[in-house]
């Protein structure tokens, strides 16, 4: 493709006369009068104008002796824009999976929330009391007297041991559950004795999946608290035991587990 290049072309762009009617050419009928449509140097400079913007456009550079560049930049320019349109499809495919994979993970993580729930209502709330359903809730005050609420119990345990008494006793109480998702459990062991008056000697240990929590030999000390990070699914067991050489007394230990679920 190619500019005219003869030695009558001009060497600047002419400008164009004013628009008319837009109309189509024909070959005229001298019996009836009809003259042969003129073919003006607009309407060639516009073929011209249009054929080698095409070729330019496209990255091409004009070149007389090449009468397939009309051709090839239409090629060109479909390649391009296929090339493109496959790109935004990648693109959307792309989105689509990573909202699809979004979606269903928080899908699963109500369904696991709704399952948890499932599990917490209708448990049996083990303690001084017995509960039934899904909307009591574990929290604890603040040294400023702030209630913070944790999250909704599962199915709290707890344990007594028979009481003991006389010399060199000892008492031993464990409470144990299976949690279904990771969470915080909560321990208390408390030694209740008979008389106020406990004397000295013995000692006291709490125990979380068998790792000490708090240990001491003070008989006045007769209540331990701790918690542990729990995984899903582990078999979990608070023990605490305790020693006297002067008193009756019982042990007790109460074990809570808080879930830690999204949304809670």
């Amino acid at each position: 493709m190619f500019g005219t290049d003869t030695t009558t072309s001009a060497s600047t762009h002419p400008t164009f006369a004013p628009a008319g009617t837009g109309g189509y050419f024909t070959a005229g009928n001298i019996a009836l009068s009809i003259q042969p449509t003129t073919i003006s140097q607009d309407t060639l400079n516009i073929i011209e104008d249009e054929l080698c913007n095409l070729v330019v456009s496209s990255g091409g550079t004009l070149t007389k002796a090449n009468t397939t560049q009309v051709y090839n930049a239409i090629r060109t320019m479909i390649a391009v824009e296929t090339s493109r349109a496959e790109t935004e499809e990648t693109t959307l495919a792309t989105a689509i999976s990573t909202e699809t994979t979004r979606a269903e993970g928080e899908e699963a993580t109500l369904a696991a929330d709704i399952a948890l729930k499932g599990n917490i209502a209708g448990q049996s709330w083990v303690g001084t009391q017995n509960f039934e359903g899904a909307g009591l809730l574990a929290s604890y005050a603040t040294s400023a007297n702030e209630v913070v609420c944790l999250g909704q119990l599962y199915g709290p345990q707890a344990a007594l041991s028979p009481q003991v008494g006389g010399e060199a006793s000892s008492a031993t109480a464990t409470a144990s559950m299976t949690v279904p998702v990771s969470g915080v459990l909560f321990a208390v062991g408390s030694r209740n004795n008979s008389i106020a008056d406990c004397g000295s000697g013995g000692s006291a240990e709490l125990y979380i999946n068998g790792v000490p929590i708090l240990s001491d030999t003070t008989q006045l000390s007769t209540c331990h608290m701790g918690c542990l990070a729990i995984s899903a699914g582990d078999a979990v067991n608070a023990t605490y035991t305790a020693s006297t050489t002067t008193v009756a007394f019982s042990v007790q230990v109460l074990l809570v587990f808080v879930p830690v679920v999204q949304g809670t």
